[in-house]
């Protein structure tokens, strides 16, 4: 369900904390994303559709104009995209704290 899954993207971060064990981080989890899901969840889909038309829009005409270039830009920019998808749900979860 969309509760447990927003529950357990912003355990990941909380378990990192002193002292925090995993089944706590769940359930602090759980009370941060509380009321909230929607809001949650419609600025995961944003953050989403943004990395996708944004890699296509530079990938497609790298396909297009130098094919052997493309397999080496899809690696950087999914290194890329792993960086801002990462540090945009830490920044959320901090907004919601």
């Amino acid at each position: 369900s969309l509760r447990m899954l927003l529950g357990s993207i912003f355990a990941l971060y909380i378990v990192t904390l002193p002292g925090m064990t995993p089944l706590r981080a769940l359930k602090t989890a759980r009370t941060l994303v509380y009321k909230r899901r929607l809001m949650i969840a419609g600025k995961i889909t944003a953050l989403t559709v943004f990395i996708i038309v944004t890699a296509a829009a530079i990938e497609i005409p790298v396909i297009i104009v130098a094919t052997t270039l493309a397999p080496w830009l899809l690696i950087l920019i999914g290194a890329v995209a792993f960086v801002v998808i990462h540090s945009y749900l830490y920044a959320l979860y901090r907004e919601l704290l």
